[in-house]
């Protein structure tokens, strides 16, 4: 079996969620996983350290200081260099610095990287974009193979030059999702009435980093378009940099007393329940972890037409898309989902079917085991 040693810069968002379920599934079949990060002192630290064998902690916190970046290679090249790894395997950009550059002399290990997203994308700016295009240039000769979690980044990165496409494999992520409740009616009626909706109520459903990146402040700028006669109600689960002034823009659009902040929540099943649509117009995704959620309760989901969304969200099948920051086309397909109960529903079954077919955790495992293997 083999002993694999994780390093990423951090536990938040999809890269960690994909780290402890990944882990936590290896460790089942009898791999040894062991974990390099810096601890960020939040509720997901605990969660993704369960998932591993051992855990070592970086000794600086992630950073561009030079004196930092070499301590954390240093911390990386030892832990290789003592446990004697089949595998390093890189996650997030900062992660992928330490691990790849750590790997160097510290013996037969293999190096391998998940894409989550690239340093050098076209929402970076110049000159950081070409410093971070030469850096991931240089890390691509230390690397042995690649996991994407779409075509897409694939195709990016091939497209750029920042990698050499013969060297990764796609495999879409996956969760380990609990089945549905067969109360779920009930719960979602509960639900509905603790957050004081009522029977009528269009309930959307946002769960994300609040952040540039996931565009709810495109959503609340739809919801500003929207008659009131459409009874349309949102709740955000989800804490972030840029919630205050999101706040802010949802009173300046008249929206905010149709707005629930439910903060960040370990367990999203009620609220997955109690919603009829989902709803994240992100700016740009290399897979989106929370499509999966909402396709296992069946709901519809809205997003855009942006960087690999159509390859999980399937448009006009599985959910709607529009053009990235068009709040315009958002706002109208949340009408059209709003006036067509039948045609919302019918989204919901065919993404229900989808994530059965195509992004099985089973699956996830057992390609990631082949290619460890490989």
């Amino acid at each position: 079996m083999a002993r694999i040693l994780f390093v990423t810069s951090k536990s938040l968002g999809g890269s960690g969620k994909y780290i402890s379920t990944l882990a936590s599934a290896l460790r089942e079949r009898g791999h040894h996983c062991e974990l390099v990060y810096f601890p960020l002192g939040v509720a997901q630290d605990a969660e993704i350290e369960a998932a591993f064998a051992a855990v070592h902690h970086f000794e600086c916190r992630p950073g561009f200081s030079p004196l930092a970046v070499a301590r954390n290679i240093k911390k990386v090249h030892r832990i290789l260099k003592i446990n004697c790894f089949d595998w390093v395997h890189t996650h997030t950009s900062l992660g992928g610095l330490f691990g790849r550059l750590g790997s160097i002399g510290a013996g037969p290990v293999k190096v391998g990287h998940t894409i989550h997203a690239y340093g050098a994308d076209e929402f970076t700016p110049v000159p950081q974009k070409w410093i971070y295009w030469a850096i991931e240039r240089f890390l691509d000769e230390l690397t042995d193979a690649y996991v994407s979690p779409s075509k897409y980044m694939v195709d990016f990165g091939a497209k750029t030059k920042v990698i050499n496409p013969a060297k990764a494999t796609v495999i879409y992520n996956s969760l380990p999702l609990k089945a549905v409740a067969c109360n779920v009616g009930e719960l979602r009626n509960k639900k509905r009435i603790e957050l004081g909706f009522g029977h009528e109520d269009n309930v959307l459903l946002f769960c994300g980093r609040i952040e540039k990146q996931k565009g709810l402040d495109v959503l609340v700028a739809a919801l500003g378009k929207l008659n009131d006669d459409f009874r349309v109600r949102l709740i955000v689960c989800g804490v972030g940099d840029d919630e205050e002034k999101i706040r802010a823009k949802s009173k300046d659009y008249g929206v905010e007393k149709y707005i629930t902040w439910a903060g960040w929540q370990s367990d999203l099943g009620d609220f997955y329940a109690a919603a009829d649509v989902y709803v994240m117009p992100s700016r740009w995704e290399s897979f989106g972890l929370v499509f999966l959620e909402a396709m296992n309760y069946s709901l519809p989901i809205l997003s855009t037409r942006t960087q690999a969304i159509p390859e999980v969200v399937l448009d006009g099948v599985s959910g709607l898309l529009c053009e990235n920051e068009n709040s315009d086309e958002l706002a109208s397909n949340i009408i059209k989902l709003i006036k067509d109960d039948n045609f919302s529903k019918s989204l919901g079954v065919a993404g229900n079917k989808r994530l059965i077919e195509f992004f099985r955790f089973e699956k996830f495992v057992d390609e990631h085991v082949r290619w460890y293997e490989s």
